[in-house]
């Protein structure tokens, strides 16, 4: 097989997600969580590399390091800025049900997220801005919308590969308050992925929800302000541009045709004597 299958993406998973947050962050981030962030997030990184290597798969096509047009990058971005707030919109209104359902998160696990975000220096912020944006972001995005993406592309097809790794990128958080807006941005990252064939894209749009994040936790720690809403609900216009944002930057990307093509749905590689797989 040249692509990861079901039974290989769920295996590296079950190994995987447990080790990083429950093993690796635990013992290195217990003096320096920054650190263990770091560590747990090359960790997937690493294992999803041995797992290429082993099998001896094309780097660039499992991983999808396919060229993407300039303008479908600054797309991306635009659309991450408006997919972003509305992700954390979503996250309000979740949290609330849950609220009124008497399940709230523990305060040491809120505490806990919004310390790891907090700059008080240039170090800090260097540290922050590594440890919570790039380094998720290319880890993440080569795991879950690399490695896992293009093997269940490959296997059921783009609607499946897209729900697919959503699913395994909200469940591999370990954080079941936040399950819900994590699912709808690991959809919108995949079908960043979709659309351009291209992992930089979905690679441009998670660092800039994680520093949009940071920003957000930072504002409200030394100013005071909320403006992003990083604990209140955003405002009318806040909202309505945000949906403008993802909208315009969707249709900007989606005007610019993919620079290399993508295995279509079901299509796999003949064998020798037999007819060429369809591309798509």
């Amino acid at each position: 097989m040249p692509y990861p299958t079901l039974r290989q993406i769920l295996l590296l998973s079950f190994i995987v997600f447990p080790v990083a947050q429950f093993l690796i962050y635990p013992v290195v981030g217990e003096d320096a969580p920054l650190l263990g962030m770091v560590t747990a997030e090359l960790f997937l990184l690493w294992l999803a590399a041995f797992m290429v290597r082993l099998r001896r798969w094309n780097t660039e096509d499992v991983f999808l390091l396919n060229a993407a047009p300039m303008r479908a990058l600054w797309g991306s971005l635009v659309a991450a800025l408006g997919a972003a707030l509305l992700a954390t919109e979503f996250d309000h209104v979740c949290a609330w049900v849950l609220q009124t359902l008497a399940w709230d998160p523990p305060l040491t696990f809120v505490y806990m997220q919004l310390q790891i975000q907090l700059i008080t220096d240039l170090p800090s912020a260097l540290a922050v801005m590594l440890a919570v944006v790039i380094v998720p972001a290319l880890c993440e995005e080569i795991f879950f919308r690399g490695l896992v993406y293009t093997g269940l592309r490959y296997q059921f097809g783009p609607k499946a590969a897209i729900v697919g790794s959503a699913l395994l990128f909200a469940a591999a958080h370990f954080n079941p308050w936040k399950f819900p807006a994590l699912f709808l941005l690991g959809l919108f990252l995949a079908a960043l992925v979709h659309w351009t064939h291209s992992l930089y894209p979905a690679l441009i749009a998670h660092a800039t929800n994680n520093a949009l994040s940071v920003a957000t936790v930072n504002l409200r720690a030394h100013t005071g302000w909320d403006i992003l809403g990083a604990t209140d609900a955003l405002s009318w216009p806040m909202l309505l541009g945000a949906v403008v944002a993802l909208l315009w930057g969707i249709r900007w990307l989606r005007q610019q045709a993919p620079i290399m093509p993508i295995l279509s749905p079901y299509a796999r590689p003949a064998p020798p004597d037999g007819p060429v797989a369809a591309w798509g």
